[in-house]
């Protein structure tokens, strides 16, 4: 049985932490990759919904990169109905 992450950028409001912006910042990626890389690593199936070719294209490119453990914990205490973190 696999996961699905139905909004894995948190309903849009996950993008605009400046916590996940560092993150990207790091490695080089947009924020919304960062997302989509840690709903992969959390085991879920991320299914993010964009119409723009260079969007879906960059929603496939998150698999040069992993996150380190203590940015998966920071990623894992942000809620994404809001926009604030526990």
């Amino acid at each position: 049985i696999v996961s699905e992450a139905y909004s894995p950028l948190g309903t849009g409001r996950l993008v605009d932490l400046p916590q996940v912006t560092t993150i990207a910042e790091k490695y080089h990626k947009s924020v919304p990759q960062v997302l989509i890389r840690w709903s992969l690593e959390k085991g879920f199936l991320p299914l993010p919904k964009s119409t723009h070719e260079n969007y879906i294209k960059a929603n496939l490119d998150v698999f040069d990169f992993a996150l380190t453990n203590d940015e998966v914990s920071e990623l894992d205490s942000l809620a994404g109905v809001g926009g604030t973190h526990t």
